[in-house]
Formats: structure tokens, sequence, C-alpha cells
């Protein structure tokens, strides 16, 4: 066990940014369960652009965030529908949109400000804002859309509620997809 914990302890120290010191990885190690640690920031650190050592907690959770809006709209054989041109694709090449920009961190993991979008309507449109208001209109009433749109508080997220956030949504992402995997394996 304690090999193992070495071994995790020496793959989690590649994120330097994560773990400013030994003793944070040590408080990390002990607090969280490393295996599944370890799986996550394998599974989203490939995915990221970014070069490792300047990934960080916001990096991860945006990325775990993303796949769980994604993910959460598909159906059976994986497809998604864009919010704003309702162009129909698997949920991987879709994208998660922001109504109001992730700038705003209180929005920022807000599942009514996220919603799938497709590349074009993301970037090549210029995000397509009139077609996302009128879903958000649609969807959500013009209250809901005018309390997005007008609030300017702000807040900060530190770095356990980063950590508390992925996990809780891995753990929906990973089902989300056994569920899927289930439904289309009965179909067919």
């Amino acid at each position: 066990m304690f090999a193992m914990l070495e071994k995790n302890k020496k793959y989690l120290s590649k994120f330097n940014n994560l773990f400013k010191t030994e003793k944070a990885l040590d408080l990390f190690m002990e607090e969280r369960d490393s295996e599944v640690w370890v799986e996550i920031l394998k599974y989203y650190s490939s995915k990221n652009k970014k070069v490792q050592s300047r990934l960080s907690w916001k990096d991860v959770a945006d990325d775990v965030f993303s796949e769980y809006v994604r993910l959460k709209s598909a159906d059976s054989k994986w497809m998604s529908k864009c919010v704003t041109c309702w162009v129909v694709a698997h949920w991987s090449k879709l994208q998660n949109w922001h109504y109001k920009s992730r700038w705003w961190t209180k929005y920022r993991f807000d599942m009514d400000n996220c919603h799938p979008q497709c590349f074009a309507c993301n970037i090549a449109w210029g995000w397509n804002y009139r077609n996302y208001h009128i879903y958000m209109v649609n969807r959500y009433w013009e209250e809901m859309e005018r309390r997005i749109w007008e609030d300017v508080s702000s807040m900060t997220i530190k770095d356990w509620q980063y950590q508390d956030l992925i996990e809780e949504r891995y753990k929906t992402v990973v089902e989300l997809k056994t569920a899927i995997e289930k439904n289309s394996k009965k179909k067919t």
C-alpha cells in the first residue's frame, strides 16, 4: 500500500502548479482518494493543451465541467445538440459555451449559464449571441436571463472548492458514460 502511495505521489508531483509545496502534496494525498485523482489528472492533463507544469485546478475543473455539460445532454447514441443552430453531433465534437463569460467566476460552473454548442456557433460565428439569447429566453424566461446578465457580483473559488467540484463532476461523468454505454448496448 505504501509503495502505491509513493508511486502516486511521484506521479502527482509532476503537476508543479497544483502543489506549491511538498506539504501540500502530502495533505492532498491524505485527504483525497489518490487512485481516482491519478486517473483524473492522467485523463485531463493529456487532453489539456497547456504544459503540465502550468496546469492549475481551474484548468482541470474547466475540462471536467465541460465534459459534464456536453455529456448531460447526450442521448443513448452519444449524440448531443447545439443549442443555437440545432446541429446534432457527437458530444465530444461540441463545446461548452457560457452565456455569461467564464471570466465571471460566479457563473463559470453554473448549469443555467452553460450549454453545448458547436464549433461554428461558438467560434466561427462570433458566439452566435442572437440565437443563444433566444434559446435562453425560451428555456429560462426573461427573468432568469436578465438575472444572469445583469449580475455583476463576483466571487473567488479556493483550490479545495475546485477539487470538490472536480471530484463531484468526474463521478457524474463516469456514471453518465456507463449509463450511455448500457443504453446503447441494449438497443443493439
